[in-house]
């Protein structure tokens, strides 16, 4: 039972963690999409699964391409200026709020 409540409050601890970092990458977004990222990522993914897999099939290379694509604009939104510095912000301000809730301050 005990082992339970303490993987439970550790997910809902990385939840908390997660989301955190996202409303903060979020919050510094780029106002203009730099699609470059996105491009060469889908690219690259679309390349890599085309020579690793020997059956080179379509939906293969598609779905290295969504993936690719998808990590390039991940990695596009996280250099964007201010974004991790705000996302890391956030996911501290978060640490500090849940060490405060496990470490109360009584004030005499």
């Amino acid at each position: 039972m005990g082992d339970l409540h303490l993987l439970e409050s550790n997910l809902d601890y990385a939840r908390q963690l997660v989301a955190a970092g996202w409303d903060g990458m979020n919050s510094k977004r780029m106002k203009k999409v730099n699609w470059t990222p996105s491009a060469i990522g889908a690219t690259l993914g679309m390349l890599s699964t085309g020579l690793i897999n020997k059956r080179r099939s379509p939906s293969y290379i598609v779905i290295g391409g969504v993936l690719g694509s998808a990590l390039g604009f991940g990695v596009a939104l996280a250099w964007s200026p201010g974004s991790l510095r705000s996302a890391l912000r956030s996911v501290n301000a978060a640490r500090d709020a849940h060490w405060l809730q496990a470490h109360p301050i009584t004030y005499a």
